[in-house]
């Protein structure tokens, strides 16, 4: 390389690390949010796992923890809007800051169209 091409070489590492950042994944026991914290955490983010299976989260944060990251487990059922706003409670008093929401928990009974669904379905 020349000295001018490494005058413009770029740290993609820097330039795309979520280190500082704490990132909420709801449905994170298993599946597609489980996935997404694991890339979070890799990337550097301190990820934050919610999902009604606390025996799957803890096992998660643990795994991720051996791993090298930061990553704390919130109890949360999207179905119950007391359980989302006492997860979101808790969240407030652990974490001073959301840099990153996966929303990714979804209620498969019964099939709904989310236009057509009100608050209360």
């Amino acid at each position: 390389m020349t000295g001018n091409a490494m005058a413009h070489r770029i740290d993609f590492e820097s330039l795309f690390s979520l280190k500082g950042r704490i990132a909420l994944i709801s449905g994170a026991s298993s599946g597609l949010g489980e996935h997404f914290a694991h890339v979070l955490s890799g990337a550097g983010a301190h990820v934050v796992v919610a999902a009604r299976r606390a025996d799957k989260l803890l096992s998660l944060v643990q795994t991720l923890r051996d791993q090298g990251g930061m990553a704390d487990a919130i109890t949360m059922d999207v179905t119950s809007r007391e359980s989302v706003r006492d997860a979101f409670e808790a969240f407030d008093v652990r974490f001073s800051q959301l840099d990153i929401l996966v929303n990714n928990a979804g209620i498969a009974n019964p099939p709904l169209c989310f236009v057509d669904a009100t608050e209360d379905e």
